[in-house]
């Protein structure tokens, strides 16, 4: 598996992955979003996971949206990208990664607590949903 970083518009394979995981159209999700950086998960020629964020101020890194190919579940590799973008954002000097989730993402949860975040807080979402604000100091 190979792991890499890339700035703004996110490759052909993130955005159809990310249809498959959530059956939305990610690039008119990031018409409205600041420059963004994608952590990509391959293996050969194809993306088995992504997680995409962005600053939201100089110390602060939002890591906003994630997924795994329902395939390569199981392997690791959401934790892999998650160590791998926070290191990527420690060394362009962000002090913390903040996040949000559901309850029905239980595994995203449950990695974000494994590793080192805590919930600071919840709010509805425009759906009326219980969101999990999360934090974590690098």
């Amino acid at each position: 598996m190979n792991i890499y970083h890339t700035a703004n518009e996110p490759e052909a394979g993130v955005l159809e992955l990310h249809e498959q995981i959530f059956g939305d159209c990610l690039q008119d999700r990031l018409s409205k979003k600041p420059a963004t950086i994608t952590t990509v998960a391959t293996s050969g020629d194809r993306v088995v996971g992504y997680k995409i964020g962005y600053p939201q101020n100089d110390r602060t890194f939002y890591s906003w949206l994630g997924g795994v190919d329902e395939r390569s579940r199981g392997q690791g590799i959401g934790k892999q990208l998650m160590k791998a973008q926070h290191e990527y954002v420690k060394q362009h000097k962000y002090t913390t990664v903040e996040t949000k989730t559901m309850n029905k993402w239980r595994g995203m949860l449950i990695l974000n607590i494994q590793s080192g975040f805590m919930i600071y807080g919840t709010h509805l979402n425009q759906e009326g949903e219980v969101m999990i604000m999360l934090r974590k100091q690098l």
